[in-house]
């Protein structure tokens, strides 16, 4: 059950990334992007929940579900990213904030989201 709440995050990602560029020419799609968003998010919690609730753990779980928040948020920020070059829905000032975090801060926290997970799996 938990590999496939991981698949299902994988499956709503395109979804995600086609509704948020349609959402530039019909408004209202941005919202339902933010719940298809959300559900993605909410996945993230409940595969492992599931997999450590049901002692279901396996070797495709723990290769596929780090693989699967990749690209979740990877499409995530390259769709902010587009936003900002595209000259979207965002005004200047979020278009600065965007900036600073994709070009410093989203890629280290990655990086340390990445290490810790590998540090805490090894250990525990």
């Amino acid at each position: 059950m938990a590999n496939f709440i991981t698949m299902l995050r994988v499956a709503v990602t395109p979804g995600f990334v086609v509704l948020m560029v349609l959402s530039n020419s019909h408004p209202n799609l941005k919202y339902v992007a933010f719940g298809l968003f959300f559900f993605g998010a909410l996945t993230d919690w409940a595969d492992g929940f599931v997999a450590r609730r049901t002692d279901s753990v396996t070797d495709f779980g723990k290769t596929a579900d780090p693989l699967a928040d990749r690209l979740f948020i990877g499409a995530t920020l390259i769709r902010i990213a587009s936003l900002l070059t595209e000259g979207g829905n965002l005004n200047d000032f979020k278009r600065r904030i965007f900036r600073v975090c994709l070009n410093t801060h989203c890629p280290k926290l990655v990086f340390i989201n990445t290490i810790l997970k590998e540090f805490l799996d090894f250990f525990w």
